[in-house]
């Protein structure tokens, strides 16, 4: 009995080797009797650069100022979806009339069309842009969407001043009578965007006797009236003078007056 109870130690001895050797391999690294279980996610990280009023972008390629009585705009489409344009300004002003593709199809993504913008230069209705000043270009979508590019009078390229460069004195002559010998009357309106104070005014080179009106900052969007006495100044009653208007900061405007009558 002590024989077999020996012997059944011995067996089971045996078996606890045979599976401490088979455990010990079974837990080693690259053993083929594993199968590597991979468990896949798909997790969506929010863009936290993205904003919905950026999802459309047009850029200003080039511009050709060259023109007396015309701009030519070059744009490119970088947002992320098509863009209609509808309307066209010029220092605050809507330009008389536009052609190019940019007029006539939507702006796909990643393309280019190109716009001309005319209008009627003249004194007397404010279309009288300087040379070598710098100037703002408002486009707008049919979305209301509206981009501002600062270009040059009288210059062409790729770049652009900076839009802060276009904050100037915006100054239109909405009307004028010169009917009487002795006096002008200029009704003036600010039609940029920061108040202005006059300095200085001047009829065909030639200071005027005395000025009446105009005399407090006129704000952005309002009018006021100026009479200018001519006193014994050598006008001649049908001939068209150039009034120059000068602001505290500098700045000058040029309009085009006809002694012995009003516009």
């Amino acid at each position: 009995m002590r024989r077999g109870v020996a012997v059944a130690i011995t067996i089971v001895f045996c078996i606890s080797i045979v599976l401490s050797i088979l455990l010990f391999q079974l837990t080693q690294p690259g053993n083929s009797s594993f199968s590597e279980v991979v468990i896949t996610q798909t997790v969506t990280v929010p863009n936290l650069n993205y904003n919905e009023s950026q999802s459309t972008g047009v850029v200003l390629e080039t511009y050709d100022w060259t023109s007396i009585d015309s701009l030519v705009l070059t744009l490119r489409n970088v947002g992320s979806s098509s863009v209609q344009f509808v309307d066209w300004y010029i220092d605050s002003k809507p330009i008389t009339s536009a052609s190019g593709s940019c007029v006539t199809t939507p702006l796909d993504v990643g393309t280019a069309c190109t716009v001309t913008l005319f209008y009627q230069q003249s004194y007397s209705t404010g279309y009288y842009f300087t040379q070598s000043i710098p100037y703002a270009v408002k486009v707008v979508t049919v979305d209301g969407q509206a981009y501002l590019y600062c270009i040059v009078d009288g210059e062409s390229g790729s770049a652009s001043p900076s839009i802060g460069d276009c904050t100037h004195p915006q100054l239109l002559l909405e009307s004028y009578n010169w009917y009487t010998a002795t006096s002008l009357i200029l009704v003036l309106r600010n039609e940029g965007s920061i108040p202005i104070r006059f300095a200085d005014w001047f009829i065909n080179g030639i200071a005027p006797s005395g000025v009446t009106g105009c005399a407090t900052e006129l704000t952005a969007g309002t009018s006021c009236i100026a009479t200018l006495t001519i006193g014994a100044a050598p006008y001649s009653a049908g001939v068209t003078y150039e009034v120059k208007v000068v602001t505290l900061d500098g700045s000058m405007f040029s309009f085009q007056v006809t002694d012995g009558s009003a516009n």
